[in-house]
């Protein structure tokens, strides 16, 4: 009898782990905009980023009152493409396709259990998490998701986050060091687990004041690339903590990381749409045990139009300052939506790095 309660156990357990593993931000989906007869104009200002409805949308448990989904297929993929300047001493010209992808996301139990699977072939990568709302304004969350709650860093028009959010500390920048010596990076993916709890909905983007406590069970890095942590670990890497208020599509909160090993995080950052116009900001501290520094980030895109944008973004960390202005394009409004982004980063001393990406979502 004793094999079998056993048995049971491990199965519940399973259970309980798939049904929280299913955790990433979720992007601009073509599957909502099928289910929903939308066009992308409706929830989104550029692809990504959300508009207040969108924002409301995704607050609500990716449903309104005055929308009756359609039956469609609950998935949506992208083919992805990215060219960059060409390495010194080169003329070969990279070309990534890491951003290719197929993912899902879906609510149940009217918007209190949400869903997220979002698999990256090329890259090899696999992103699941769930959040579920224990009451009106409670919610757990579990999986791979960012640490930042106030907003996704990854919804903007440019596709990349405020480099506030992901500090790098001069020499600590070296991938040859320990984890436990590279900084703390807000808007860094982890296997992790959240509670959230919030004067009105308590799901990402909701109106009101907002609290969080995140738990990783990783050394999230804050320089490491595409923003991937190390595997996750047996033992909780430490807890970052969140306040904040978001009013309409503005929002302004302040957060803190304290690690196990010695990491320490201090975080500002705001966000304030005027007209066409809307600027992001944010400023932090970060230490290890083998060093510290300061960050500042603006961003700054001007949107007249749904279908194209201009941007610049400041980046400052300690005595280094780059500076990367971009452009993009959308062709198509319905469930199917071709971008095109151009970036350049520009910095004193180095050649510019210039990226050239197309996406085509469906």
């Amino acid at each position: 009898m004793a094999p079998r309660l056993c048995l049971q156990a491990r199965v519940r357990a399973s259970l309980l782990v798939v049904c929280l593993a299913l955790s990433a931000a979720v992007r601009a989906t073509p599957q909502f905009a099928r289910e929903t007869g939308l066009a992308c104009a409706s929830c989104h200002s550029f692809i990504p980023r959300l508009n207040a409805y969108g924002q409301k949308f995704f607050a609500n448990g990716f449903r309104m009152p005055d929308i009756k989904k359609k039956p469609s297929v609950p998935a949506w993929a992208a083919i992805a493409a990215e060219a960059s300047s060409p390495d010194e001493g080169s003329n070969a010209v990279p070309i990534s396709w890491d951003d290719t992808s197929i993912a899902s996301a879906e609510s149940f139990m009217k918007g209190r259990l949400l869903y997220h699977v979002h698999w990256m072939p090329v890259a090899h990568e696999l992103e699941l998490s769930a959040t579920a709302r224990i009451s009106d304004h409670v919610a757990i969350s579990a999986g791979r998701q960012p640490m930042i709650t106030q907003f996704d860093p990854g919804l903007t028009v440019s596709e990349s986050e405020l480099g506030a959010l992901a500090p790098v500390i001069g020499a600590l920048a070296d991938d040859d060091l320990d984890p436990s010596h590279h900084p703390f990076g807000a808007s860094s993916d982890a296997m992790s687990v959240r509670l959230v709890a919030g004067t009105g909905s308590p799901l990402p983007y909701a109106e009101g004041w907002t609290v969080a406590a995140t738990v990783p069970f990783s050394n999230v890095l804050g320089d490491s690339e595409d923003g991937i942590p190390f595997d996750a670990q047996s033992n909780p890497r430490g807890v970052y903590l969140e306040a904040y208020r978001r009013l309409g599509v503005d929002s302004l909160g302040i957060s803190s990381f304290f690690g196990k090993d010695g990491r320490r995080f201090y975080g500002f950052t705001g966000q304030h749409q005027l007209g066409a116009f809307y600027v992001e900001a944010a400023a932090s501290y970060a230490s290890t045990s083998i060093g510290s520094g300061h960050a500042y980030s603006a961003s700054v895109d001007w949107t007249p139009k749904f279908n194209r944008s201009l941007g610049f973004r400041v980046d400052r960390f300690d005595d280094e300052t780059t500076y990367t202005p971009f452009a993009g394009v959308v062709i198509g409004k319905g469930p199917t939506a071709f971008k095109i982004l151009l970036a350049s980063e520009l910095a004193s001393g180095a050649r510019p790095a210039t990226t050239l990406s197309a996406k085509f979502r469906f």
